[in-house]
């Protein structure tokens, strides 16, 4: 219990009317100095706002100087930003380090050179509802996939990132459902060589396609993909789908890699890369990932010397084969 008198005595030196009962302490007045309030280990009980131009500590215990630190500095004239910063034992300046309780146990958070560092039970990081770290594992934030969906849906909801399998995953209620990637420009004389990695949350003998969707003009403005019986408002319905590639194929639930080339037809002007999840594979779900899409261009001869050799363009590097 603290000694009353000796409190009051300290007040009134700083013109403080207050008392100090029990664990409560009533004032009506501030503190224009630094005052140690020393409550044997009970409780400060504030009514109202505690407001202080000066720093505020958190010391681990009266035998542990050890603590951290908050002061309000002025930014940019006419806001206020909160520093935060430790000190250690010894007296030296430490870092920030703060522990977040998530319900179950902490959430470490460290700023050192520069970085913020999550330990403790952090497993992952959302923003607006998407996973952007997961594991150890930095992943693209969904709305950034940039993957629409085609076939008479326009349900974007089909389409999402998985973050244990690292994936665009394509799912839904529909079991005749395709999603397509951004519109490419084709070049004259240019082939693709496509490649990817799939697979599914339940084995099937048939249900997965992929099928460049071709269109023959200038995309309209507001269109950024290219698919077939488009109701997506981005999604400019396709000339013709090249169905010879990869049709009706089979899928098990580990990861498969497959690769081809595709030629696009003489008139077309721009194709999307387009898979769909189709009735053999039900409503399960199919995971795609590293799609790779090379441009490969046959050049003509630079010199006599050249035609021991097929001179190709890939992705813009010249090979000689």
């Amino acid at each position: 219990m603290v000694n009353n008198d000796i409190w009051t005595k300290r007040f009134r030196q700083k013109n403080i009317i207050g008392k100090i009962n029990g664990s409560t302490f009533t004032s009506h007045s501030n503190v224009s100095e630094i005052a140690h309030f020393d409550l044997d280990d009970s409780s400060l009980n504030l009514t109202g706002n505690l407001t202080t131009p000066g720093v505020i500590r958190w010391n681990v215990s009266s035998g542990d100087s050890a603590h951290q630190r908050a002061d309000a500095r002025d930014d940019a004239g006419n806001f206020s930003r909160l520093h935060w910063y430790g000190v250690r034992d010894n007296g030296a300046t430490s870092n920030f380090r703060h522990a977040w309780y998530d319900g179950s146990d902490y959430v470490d958070i460290d700023v050192s050179s520069g970085g913020i560092d999550f330990g403790g039970s952090a497993t992952h990081m959302t923003i607006g509802g998407d996973t952007v770290w997961h594991n150890g594992n930095f992943e693209p934030i969904v709305d950034n996939l940039d993957v629409l969906p085609t076939f008479t849906s326009s349900d974007e909801d089909y389409i999402k990132y998985n973050t244990t399998e690292r994936a665009v995953e394509i799912q839904g209620s529909d079991d005749s459902f395709g999603a397509v990637w951004p519109a490419i420009k084709i070049e004259s004389g240019v082939s693709y060589k496509i490649s990817f990695s799939i697979k599914a949350s339940a084995v099937a003998s048939s249900g997965v396609y992929f099928r460049p969707q071709e269109y023959d003009s200038a995309l309209p403005g507001g269109k950024t993909h290219i698919g077939n019986s488009a109701t997506h408002s981005e999604v400019q319905e396709d000339t013709r789908q090249i169905s010879s590639l990869y049709e009706n194929q089979a899928i098990g639930t580990s990861w498969e890699q497959h690769s081809f080339f595709y030629t696009p037809t003489s008139t077309a002007s721009w194709w999307s890369p387009m898979f769909l999840n189709w009735t053999g594979l039900g409503t399960n779900s199919l995971f795609v990932k590293n799609l790779r899409i090379d441009a490969i261009k046959e050049l003509p001869y630079a010199t006599n010397t050249d035609k021991g050799a097929v001179r190709m363009q890939v992705s813009g590097t010249t090979l000689y084969i």
